[in-house]
């Protein structure tokens, strides 16, 4: 049997919500996508900062969820980049890191 209250939200995050993730470790990627896939969001993932701001010029997702910490830019400064691109899409920040300069910075 299932809940009522997720059944809705899967219905409506299939019909309308997409999600950018961006990641330099796959595994992180590849778990997130689990979740999200599972209450039927559509998932586009990727483990490059620039590959995503160009997948951005194709794509309209509804939230882009992006890992502080990654070797080309940090999360700061893509989901600076990416709100140009996509200014009504609402922008997450993931960091396993507890540094509250990276928060205020944010």
């Amino acid at each position: 049997m299932s809940n009522p209250a997720t059944q809705e939200d899967a219905d409506e995050a299939s019909s309308t919500a997409s999600v950018l993730l961006v990641d330099d470790e796959p595994n992180v990627l590849k778990s997130l996508n689990r979740l999200l896939r599972r209450r039927g969001y559509v998932v586009h993932m990727c483990t490059c900062p620039e590959q995503a701001l160009k997948l951005l010029e194709q794509l309209d997702p509804k939230v882009i969820v992006s890992d502080y910490r990654m070797p080309q830019m940090n999360g700061v400064e893509f989901l600076h980049r990416a709100r140009q691109l996509r200014p009504r899409a609402m922008r997450i920040l993931l960091s396993g890191q507890a540094d509250r300069e990276v928060i205020i910075e944010a």
